[in-house]
């Protein structure tokens, strides 16, 4: 998996300290510390890195960290909502969803949707490329 993750970092245009060192070193840390390694998802063209405490229980897993610290690494530090996590996560899943469908794959009324995705916006969370018909929904990460 360490391969994968240094193959994004060197194609991407990014500052970097020391080339292909960093990962190693987080993966380090946490061994010698004695802390689980970390999860590492990627998602277009960015990737995020959860880290997990010494309690961690791998079976009852926070299924809204890895998200959070996703969305919320960029953002200082705002917390995301329940509903605001379910949709973030559907759009990862699928970055033409519409409103309406969103609503429906999360229980949701459709304005509370539109009013979740509209203070994502402003938190420059999530964007929208293209029209509302086929346009696609973009994560700030």
């Amino acid at each position: 998996m360490l391969e994968k993750e240094l193959d994004f970092i060197k194609s991407s245009d990014i500052y970097v300290e020391k080339l292909g060192t960093g990962i190693k070193r987080i993966y380090n840390s946490l061994a010698e510390s004695g802390l689980p390694e970390p999860e590492i998802k990627f998602f277009q063209n960015s990737f995020y890195i959860t880290l997990f405490d010494k309690n961690y229980n791998k079976d009852k897993k926070n299924t809204n960290a890895g998200v959070n610290a996703g969305v919320n690494a960029g953002v200082n530090d705002v917390r995301l909502s329940d509903n605001q996590v379910k949709i973030i996560k559907k759009i990862e899943e699928n970055p033409k969803i519409t409103i309406n469908h969103l609503a429906s794959e999360i229980k949701l009324n459709k304005r509370t949707v539109e009013r979740n995705i509209k203070k994502m916006q402003e938190l420059k969370i999530l964007y929208r490329t293209g029209s509302d018909k086929i346009g696609i929904w973009k994560i700030n990460k």
